[in-house]
């Protein structure tokens, strides 16, 4: 096991509005030369009522104008850290004691490094979709596509100054990231349970299809396609249809090491309803997320309508 000073300097960007544990979880795993700079939106957000000692620097991001909330906190992130190489990630799942140097070891080995959500629900909506999720997280793995809760790199690496003009006047921080940054996203995935009700359950879908339309409008139509000739295929041919996808979804949750959720079982309901969602998620011209709602206009024109 390598020293903790035995790495570059790095400074962790945090957005959060809440206490959470995972201050301290980052905290511990932190050389000296390390700085943690947890985001809010306002001084009124509980986080920024806590008290933090000279490793932690609090920053508060204020109303975003032209992009997300949380593209406004990596914006302002960004602008206050010092060091060289960054570290993003999110207080919505559990840091390993050893996560921070096995990010370091592969962003030195691969110049920039991304690891993997596997979403986890608590309503019926989003365990129907947890399969698909998963196949969505399987995708940006071959993709080599970033995730903003866990992705380390060197800001010297890309054209910061472009991304972060970029970064004001989007939706998906993680998404535009991927467009800038060239790096290497690693089969270690971390569980991020999703607690929330069903109409929050429709607001994300519609938010991920959005990033991919605006994003990836090619891959969007041959996705759509793709779904429905699928879909058919498998209402056609129920019972060869449900041992594969069954058969399917079992090798993928193995593969991403989480082979006891036991929705894998939903595989096949989840490639039936599946084009009806993406239908669903381009029709919708907004959607919520964190208490905002959002038009997407297209890549780089968002508005905020209301909060």
């Amino acid at each position: 096991m390598s020293e903790k000073g035995s790495y570059p300097a790095t400074s962790i960007i945090l957005p959060t509005r809440t206490e959470t544990s995972v201050v301290e979880e980052v905290k511990d795993q932190m050389s000296e030369n390390d700085e943690l700079i947890v985001v809010c939106d306002s001084e009124d957000d509980s986080i920024a009522q806590s008290g933090f000692d000279s490793k932690v620097n609090l920053v508060v991001a204020g109303e975003p104008e032209n992009c997300s909330g949380k593209a406004n906190a990596i914006y302002h992130g960004m602008k206050a850290s010092k060091n060289n190489r960054v570290v993003w990630t999110d207080d919505d799942f559990r840091h390993p004691d050893d996560w921070l140097e096995q990010m370091h070891r592969d962003c030195d080995r691969y110049g920039g490094v991304s690891e993997l959500p596997f979403f986890i629900g608590n309503n019926p909506l989003t365990m129907l979709n947890e399969p698909i999720y998963a196949f969505t997280m399987f995708m940006a793995y071959l993709n080599n596509q970033a995730w903003g809760g866990s992705v380390m790199f060197d800001r010297d690496g890309f054209n910061e100054e472009k991304f972060m003009e970029e970064l004001q006047e989007t939706v998906g921080d993680d998404v535009l990231l991927s467009e800038h940054l060239e790096s290497k996203t690693v089969m270690r995935t971390h569980r991020v349970e999703i607690d929330e009700k069903i109409r929050d359950s429709l607001e994300r879908i519609t938010r991920f299809v959005k990033h991919v339309r605006y994003h990836e409008p090619l891959q969007t139509g041959l996705l759509t396609i793709a779904s429905f000739f699928i879909a058919a295929t498998a209402i056609t041919y129920p019972i060869p249809s449900i041992l594969a996808s069954t058969a399917f979804f079992i090798a993928l949750y193995n593969f991403m090491d989480n082979r006891t959720r036991p929705s894998f079982l939903l595989g096949y309901t989840a490639v039936i309803i599946l084009p009806f969602f993406l239908l669903y998620g381009l029709a919708r011209r907004t959607f919520v997320w964190q208490g905002r709602r959002y038009r997407y206009n297209s890549k780089l024109d968002v508005d905020i309508l209301e909060k």
